[in-house]
């Protein structure tokens, strides 16, 4: 698993962030996640102090692309209406979002019942090129000195290497230990926001290894006479 990791460069959590996408994206998936199954009124009603009815409608469209949401048609002699229902593939990401709630309530700046906090708190540390990819190899190797990890990345400059850690070093993800000999001999390794991290990684990795998030599975939409 850790080959396959370095040799593609990832783990699914940089595609991952990609896909729930925009902020409106995820307050409709978890208004749909609240309600299970809903009419596009009611989305609408709900929704209406954050987008408006033609956003809203480009939303539920790529969620359904996604397969995220199943349209549902229902039709009789006097109307039709359109239920959206949430899909396994959707049900399924709720592990994922708890753990990112988890996470936010220890080590996020505050308590928040707000998704798009959650998501955004781990977001900044797990959605970029790199950084997944260093979070996922400290786990495994525990502790790593500066050219092993390097060598361990395809594609990662000295520079970018440095500032990636740097910046994990300082949202205390990353611990770094200087043995302060000569030559000189440090040593980079997880603290336990790292480990947590990792978790959130690991329920990322499984729902994209049953998923995935680029074959095109759509939504199925159903028309009930």
């Amino acid at each position: 698993m850790v080959r396959v990791f370095i040799r593609n460069g990832t783990c699914g959590a940089e595609d991952f962030f990609k896909c729930l996408g925009t902020e409106s994206r995820t307050y409709v998936l978890q208004d749909c996640f609240e309600r299970n199954s809903a009419m596009f009124c009611e989305l609408r009603d709900e929704l209406q102090d954050i987008m408006d009815e033609s956003t809203l409608s480009r939303r539920l469209a790529e969620l359904v692309s996604m397969g995220l949401l199943d349209k549902i048609r229902y039709a009789n002699a006097s109307s039709a209406r359109a239920v959206y229902r949430m899909t396994q593939k959707a049900v399924d990401l709720n592990p994922i979002f708890e753990a990112m709630r988890d996470f936010h309530r220890k080590w996020g700046p505050e308590e928040d019942s707000c998704i798009i906090n959650w998501i955004a708190c781990t977001k900044k540390l797990l959605g970029s090129r790199w950084n997944a990819r260093i979070i996922w190899l400290l786990f495994v190797l525990r502790a790593v000195r500066f050219n092993e990890l390097k060598n361990s990345i395809e594609g990662v400059s000295f520079k970018m290497l440095t500032q990636q850690l740097r910046y994990l070093e300082g949202e205390d993800v990353v611990l770094r230990k200087d043995f302060h000999e000569n030559p000189p001999h440090i040593e980079y390794s997880l603290t336990q926001k790292g480990d947590a991290l990792y978790e959130i990684m690991l329920l990322i990795a499984k729902w994209n290894s049953q998923y995935g998030l680029t074959n095109g599975s759509m939504g199925t939409q159903n028309s009930v006479v």
